[in-house]
């Protein structure tokens, strides 16, 4: 996710989650192997708590 949605060398934040979010939302046939729309916006906010930094 963060090669498609950061900068090189960006750290995990809400921000580059939230880009990948509204991609989910606006493209879901690129996202459609990682199941329900819902499954996967979940699946970024873990990604999110887990390896995000705070602001």
């Amino acid at each position: 996710m963060a090669a498609e949605f950061a900068r090189p060398g960006e750290p995990l934040h809400a921000a580059l989650v939230g880009r990948a979010a509204a991609s989910v939302v606006r493209e879901p046939q690129r996202w459609a192997d990682r199941g329900p729309a819902a499954v996967r916006l979940q699946h970024l906010w873990h990604v999110l708590v887990r390896f995000g930094v705070p602001a």
